[in-house]
């Protein structure tokens, strides 16, 4: 009786199939070549899914089934846009108590070191890769650090300049 009752859920469960197979908008589908397709009546790719998808846990494009990423690639990722989060940004460049490294010192840690201060140095960097939010946020930084330092030089030529045409 056990065994009329599996094959009754069974057969149940495959006529389930079609009747939603040949609905007007399918909710799963296999094709005859086995690609599978949730919300299309015509999978194009081994999976196809057409609308939202939500997964828990991790997932291993092209990688061993170990990943421990939320997403682990191993090849190029094409996309228009990617949106990176900040914990924090970087206008605390033009508070008046920043201190700002003087030229001479950042000349001198470039000859030390070859490589600009909060910088990883390349090795590392190849080594372990990048955190591309932390990354974004210290060339930022860099950037707003230029910004004073030729702000700076603009306002002593501009004095060498007032000097030079008072003589």
């Amino acid at each position: 009786m056990k065994n009329v009752i599996k094959l009754f859920s069974i057969i149940l469960f495959v006529i389930a199939l079609w009747a939603i197979s040949f609905s007007a908008k399918a909710q799963f589908k296999v094709n005859s070549n086995g690609n599978v397709g949730v919300n299309t009546t015509n999978p194009q790719a081994q999976f196809h899914v057409d609308g939202s998808s939500f997964l828990n846990g991790n997932v291993g494009i092209g990688v061993n089934s170990n990943t421990t990423a939320k997403l682990d690639v191993a090849g190029i990722i094409r996309a228009y846009e990617v949106k990176i989060c900040l914990n924090q940004g970087c206008d605390y460049v033009f508070a008046e108590d920043y201190k700002l490294m003087s030229l001479s010192d950042l000349d001198k840690f470039i000859k030390t070191n070859k490589r600009l201060p909060e910088v990883a140095p390349a090795a590392e960097m190849e080594a372990d890769g990048i955190n591309v939010s932390e990354t974004s946020a210290l060339l930022l930084k860099k950037i707003e650090e230029l910004t004073l330092f030729i702000i700076e030089l603009e306002k002593r030529l501009s004095e060498l300049e007032a000097k030079k045409g008072d003589e």
